[in-house]
């Protein structure tokens, strides 16, 4: 096996109390270079790396489960398309983009999380509208795709803000805040 018992001590503290591993660690290989372990448990396999005799990082195939990797839940999410018809509807005159997330997940999206979609997928994306869509009806609408000007409401089945509740504005450094409509 390899590992000294204050190495596999933290092996399997870590697997059950960090990465959720509740079966019974079966077996323990030297991995590919130093300080790389393959762990079996059950039928998952985990690399388990070391570093200083204590769990460096923990991977389940290429994905790191240990520690843990902030993902931004809108950046994540599969950005689709539909097309922007004039007000005879006989006429395309854009297309306008949306992203479909839990009302839970948009809760959570931090500070850095909603710049970085502002930024890098909202800003200069040419789409007429861009909108995240929650599965409660509610939403953010980017207006014309520009990065500083969202509404937060109720949702039409077109994608913009029927009801709006609220804006959320940049300030001079980036800092977005959401500001309740009267």
């Amino acid at each position: 096996m390899g590992l000294s018992q204050e190495e596999a001590d933290s092996v399997f503290t870590i697997l059950v109390t960090e990465c959720g591993v509740d079966e019974k660690t079966q077996y323990v290989f030297k991995g590919k270079g130093d300080n790389v372990y393959t762990v079996w448990a059950g039928l998952l396999q985990l690399e388990v790396t070391l570093k200083d005799n204590a769990v460096d990082t923990v991977m389940q195939g290429t994905e790191q489960i240990y520690p843990a990797v902030h993902k931004n839940p809108l950046t994540q999410a599969k950005v689709k398309t539909a097309e922007v018809m004039n007000g005879s509807g006989t006429e395309k005159i854009g297309e306008r983009a949306y992203i479909e997330i839990g009302k839970e997940d948009l809760q959570n999206v931090t500070q850095e999380d909603f710049k970085e979609f502002a930024d890098t997928v909202v800003k200069d994306s040419g789409y007429n509208w861009f909108t995240i869509v929650c599965n409660d009806g509610t939403g953010i609408c980017f207006v014309g795709s520009m990065e500083n000007v969202a509404e937060y409401g109720k949702i039409d089945n077109e994608g913009r803000t029927e009801e709006v509740i609220g804006d959320i504005t940049p300030d001079n450094s980036g800092v977005y805040t959401y500001e309740e409509r009267k």
